[in-house]
């Protein structure tokens, strides 16, 4: 019904008009549409600080706002070009040619605009399709449960209609969309679908490069993102808080954010999989294997109370410890209650020196347990050959190197010293 209200009311009214206007600013008029339409979503992008200046400043208002600003700029230009060749060809049919000549022309011109206008009333029909269709791409995956705007039952009903009336298929032909839109969408109602998605999505090795960054963090440990993805509310309202819209507009992350690899994120929350990165096999989350770390320390210890010691305190200390890999060659060494020169000690077959009390561990059963954040060492990784070289920054110009070897893609050894960590990738 609602298609079938917009093609009376556009059909209509652009004939009516094209009777006033004429066949010459009915023309314009429809070029200005046709060229609005595949113009507005990438000339948007650079009209987004316009839209920012004109105190707009939410990431949804400017995603939609900054192409409807520059369709109706180009809509405008048309008109304007339209109207000014017309008052020329007017000027001329009244004065420098005869009577008869100048009624036949206003009587072509007013008839033939009639016919135009039709035209401009269809053309404008699959243009505003075009808009309802990619909306609707995006707010079918992702209207809420409860209180949906009414921009969003509006978007929802037309996109069904265009489907009920068979226009979408002529939409679909010409519709002006960047695959990445449709990516982005997919992506989006992926995660609202499956909200235990969340935890693979931080995972992607892409957001990995900002697991420190102080917004990063705030957007993922936010009650409202959790909200979303379990209440299935509203994303209008997070979206456009001051610390996901400070982490989108600093320069570098807006960089990055345009290079983001859609498709492959998509991918990636269907599968688990990354094809982008996959030629890095460091590059992920990886936990450490404590059974299999503990016999390759105690082969390198004579003594065998020693050997017994040491196994002790890596069990109550070091089963928590994991190591990130992010894909611009950073390494974080997270968790466990040790610090990296004492881990290190351990390796050496040393003693780590005082140790803090053992830390209390959630008892099986009691639910998803988070990761603990604490850094041990922070550093980078280059890959040597068919291996990595990691080099972990202790203290104030201390360095320890390291060499980590993929055994499979799944089990990483890390040799450090003396010793060696073994370490499974997360799934």
């Amino acid at each position: 019904m609602t298609i079938w209200l917009l093609a009376l009311l556009f059909i209509a009214g652009c004939g009516v008009a094209g009777r006033q206007l004429g066949a010459i600013r009915c023309i314009f008029l429809t070029l200005g549409i046709i060229s609005a339409t595949y113009a507005a979503v990438p000339l948007g992008q650079f009209v987004k600080p316009i839209v920012k200046l004109a105190g707009l400043t939410g990431l949804v208002g400017q995603t939609f706002m900054a192409p409807f600003a520059v369709y109706c700029t180009v809509v405008i230009c048309f008109s304007l070009m339209g109207h000014a060749i017309y008052e020329k060809v007017d000027l001329y049919y009244k004065y420098k040619t005869s009577d008869d000549k100048c009624v036949m022309w206003q009587r072509m011109h007013i008839q033939t605009g009639l016919c135009l206008g039709l035209l401009l009333g269809m053309v404008l029909l699959v243009s505003v399709g075009t808009a309802i269709y990619g909306a609707g791409y995006m707010t079918r995956q992702a209207t809420p449960i409860e209180k949906p705007s009414g921009f969003q039952k509006f978007i929802n009903t037309a996109n069904e209609d265009l489907r009920k009336t068979g226009l979408e298929k002529i939409v679909a032909a010409v519709e002006p969309y960047p695959d990445r839109w449709y990516h982005l969408a997919d992506s989006i109602g992926l995660l609202y679908a499956n909200p235990q998605l969340k935890t693979r999505l931080l995972d992607y090795p892409f957001f990995m490069n900002y697991s420190e960054s102080p917004e990063f963090k705030w957007i993922v440990t936010n009650a409202d993102f959790n909200a979303i993805l379990q209440k299935k509310t509203s994303v209008v309202p997070f979206f456009a808080h001051s610390n996901v819209v400070a982490f989108a507009r600093n320069p570098a992350n807006a960089k990055a954010l345009q290079n983001l690899n859609l498709k492959d994120l998509r991918e990636y929350l269907e599968t688990g999989k990354s094809s982008a990165y996959a030629n890095e096999k460091i590059i992920g989350k990886w936990d450490i294997d404590i059974n299999a770390t503990i016999p390759q320390i105690s082969r390198n210890v004579g003594d065998l109370k020693v050997a017994a010691q040491i196994k002790r305190i890596l069990i109550l200390y070091a089963v928590d410890i994991y190591m990130v890999a992010t894909p611009d060659g950073q390494v974080y060494l997270k968790g466990g209650s040790l610090e990296f020169n004492q881990l290190n000690a351990l390796l050496e077959a040393r003693s780590p020196g005082k140790l803090p009390p053992p830390p209390n561990r959630p008892a099986a059963g009691d639910g998803e347990v988070p990761l603990p954040n604490n850094i041990m060492s922070k550093g980078n990784w280059k890959r040597d050959g068919d291996s990595y070289k990691i080099t972990f920054t202790v203290g104030e110009g201390s360095n320890v190197e390291g060499t980590a070897t993929m055994h499979t893609d799944d089990v990483l050894k890390l040799e450090v010293n003396k010793g060696a960590l073994t370490f499974t990738r997360m799934q």
